[in-house]
């Protein structure tokens, strides 16, 4: 008859406990932690009975998501450079202004690339507009851009988009789960597959 917090990680618990009658009478003994944008999105789909603390809108997520813009950032090069291509003069489209954008955008910048933002949210882009950022739609950014890579925690790549995208563009995620792009439609209507190795990454 003790609380029992939970740690979540893209809303899993909260979907488990609010879907299923059983859970019913137990609801208000769970105190779920949530870490990420795409669980709380989750989560809200739900009149939430149990006590929910939103970690992924904290002020110590913020701080955390710098460190992921620029992780990102870091792999996207490396990736790119392995594809035997440049980030500098690319054009990179960057979908969600968020921390994680935010932090993104600022490091392909700094390597050279042509970031353009696509942000729905209009306080978020009226803050890259301020920072030096063309901020557009899809429709108008897919169709030249070499590189593409969703932020926000929600699906924001569909098949429609992606084919809008030229031959050759790469298309990325920073998000945690594999929910920015639609993944299954992908795959269902690809003609192959080929698996590109991992490189032995570092921070620095």
């Amino acid at each position: 008859h003790e609380p029992v917090v939970v740690l979540d990680d893209g809303g899993l618990v909260t979907e488990l406990l609010h879907s299923s009658p059983k859970y019913a009478d137990v609801l208000d003994k769970f105190r779920i932690v949530e870490q990420t944008t795409g669980g709380i999105i989750q989560a809200e789909k739900h009149p939430i009975r149990a006590t929910l603390v939103n970690v992924a809108r904290s002020l110590s997520k913020q701080a955390e998501g710098r460190f992921i813009g620029k992780s990102v950032a870091l792999r996207v090069s490396r990736a790119i450079a392995r594809l035997g291509r440049d980030l500098n003069g690319s054009k990179v489209a960057v979908i969600g202004y968020g921390t994680v954008g935010q932090a993104l955008a600022e490091q392909l910048g700094a390597k050279g690339a042509k970031v353009t933002i696509i942000e729905s949210n209009p306080l978020r882009a009226a803050r890259a507009r301020a920072a030096g950022f063309t901020v557009k739609t899809k429709t108008s950014v897919f169709p030249g851009a070499d590189v593409v890579i969703g932020c926000t925690g929600t699906r924001t790549i569909s098949l429609e988009d992606l084919a809008l995208l030229k031959d050759g563009a790469i298309v990325a995620s920073a998000s945690s789960k594999r929910v920015e792009i639609d993944m299954e439609g992908l795959t269902s209507v690809a003609k192959s597959r080929t698996l590109v190795p991992a490189d032995d990454f570092e921070t620095t």
